[in-house]
């Protein structure tokens, strides 16, 4: 031990306190890191500048929320030994452009924020619910690359515990990371040549064809008329098929060895962007999932064609998928048939993109025969329900399914009209066996969280 820092624990708490009050921030969470007993002295006046309210014997803090202008939290929660369980943490990343009065914070301090959170994440013995905005301010590649490692530290941290993770957020116009997972192109098809026929002289007969010959002797000879050249061939173009080829990431982010996630809600295209997609599609196949959120996701209805069929959840009961996620009709009915787990549907603000018929309960294979509840606009419930069979309980389409709830954003159209008309016909026909109905009318679909 040095003989300055000996010097320094022999000072009694008072002057230590009169000594803390001349340092900043980084250097009071340094300080208290060093030893127990400037730990004890020093973490009360470090909550008290940061408003952190010290919790209760039980050292339960209900809920947490870290943004860009209080990040050095996290540094405090990471060495506040006293807190063992966190309820809810929401730590936002991202850096809001209207806030003027506050400047951006250097990016070092960001993954600095990061790593206290991953070390945080690994020591708690409770940890509810993590809530990330990872969308952080990067001014290089270099930066980038660290920023995605740092990233893949937190959730495989998360995900190696059972807890609910949820990425939201929205990329600002200054950040640059991997978009889309694939890139889709036309490949080049053999081009087949047509020639068009040169059109033909009628056949002439031999009389004719003397008289032709013998015009020149009566009139003078015509001038030479120049004739068309003959068509040049056509080249035929088909399309056969848009072929993908999977982007190039800046950096190989690494997986979770003993994924124990139980409860994943994607409210943002981050985990799905090219650095993060294996991560994604290994973690939803190898860790318990039972509920599953999908919004506010930007890939195209390709990327789905391509994703959906990579993804198998065999615990899965809870399935949402809501506003701003491109997956067709048929490419979620396959995924729905592939899931008979599912107990529980959600589709608020889904707007089906194909064509909803026939009916599922007209299909030989009715997927989801646990379906407890369901809910969805019109069209949805009525590409459900419709045509199920209510005359033999045991040939009944969904046996277990107890409550229906519709979403109606525009009840006062006549299309919405008609289909609510028809939706009410259907499920009047199942009234013994759905006990709740419930409609919801007039609600603005929910912003991106």
């Amino acid at each position: 031990m040095s003989p300055s820092l000996t010097s320094l624990l022999d000072l009694p708490n008072e002057l230590l306190l009169v000594i803390s009050e001349d340092l900043d921030v980084d250097s009071l969470v340094d300080l208290a890191a060093t030893c127990e007993r400037l730990y004890s002295v020093l973490i009360p006046g470090i909550c008290d500048l940061f408003g952190l309210e010290i919790p209760p014997s039980s050292r339960v803090l209900p809920s947490l929320a870290v943004t860009g202008e209080t990040l050095k939290l996290l540094r405090v929660i990471g060495i506040a030994a006293f807190i063992k369980s966190i309820d809810a943490l929401n730590c936002d990343f991202a850096w809001q452009i209207s806030r003027s009065a506050y400047v951006s914070p250097p990016f070092s301090d960001v993954l600095r924020a990061a790593s206290s959170l991953t070390s945080l994440a690994i020591r708690l013995s409770h940890l509810g619910h993590l809530r990330l905005n990872p969308y952080a301010t990067v001014h290089s590649r270099q930066d980038l690359v660290s920023w995605l490692q740092a990233l893949a530290a937190v959730l495989n941290s998360a995900a190696q515990r059972n807890c609910t993770v949820t990425v939201y957020g929205v990329p600002g116009p200054d950040y640059d990371a991997d978009p889309r997972p694939f890139l889709h192109f036309i490949p080049e098809v053999p081009r087949i040549t047509i020639m068009k026929p040169t059109p033909r002289p009628p056949p002439k007969s031999f009389v004719l064809a003397i008289l032709q010959k013998l015009m020149p002797f009566f009139r003078p000879t015509p001038k030479s008329v120049k004739l068309p050249k003959p068509p040049k061939p056509i080249a035929g173009f088909t399309l056969r098929h848009i072929a993908p080829i999977q982007r190039q990431t800046v950096t190989m982010v690494p997986v979770p060895s003993y994924p124990l996630l139980t409860t994943l809600n994607i409210h943002s295209s981050f985990l799905f962007h090219a650095a993060f997609y294996k991560w994604t599609v290994y973690t939803l196949n190898t860790a318990p999932i039972t509920t599953l959120s999908l919004s506010h996701i930007d890939l195209l209805h390709f990327d789905w064609l391509i994703t959906l069929p990579k993804l198998a959840l065999p615990g899965l009961t809870s399935l949402k998928i809501g506003q701003e996620c491109a997956i067709a009709v048929p490419d979620l009915t396959l995924f729905l048939t592939r899931h008979p787990t599912i107990t529980t549907l959600d589709l608020s603000w889904h707007v089906a993109i194909g064509a909803l018929t026939p009916p599922l309960a007209n299909r030989s294979t009715l997927p989801l025969p646990r379906l407890e509840s369901l809910c969805a606009l019109p069209d949805y419930v009525l590409y459900f329900l419709d045509g199920a069979s209510v005359e033999n309980d045991e040939e009944e389409a969904y046996p277990a399914l107890q409550r229906v709830t519709v979403i109606s954003n525009d009840s006062s159209s006549p299309y919405e009209r008609k289909r609510l008309r028809e939706l009410l016909k259907c499920v009047e026909k199942r009234r013994a066996s759905v006990p709740v109905v419930e409609l919801i009318r007039r609600l603005r679909p929910p912003e991106a969280e």
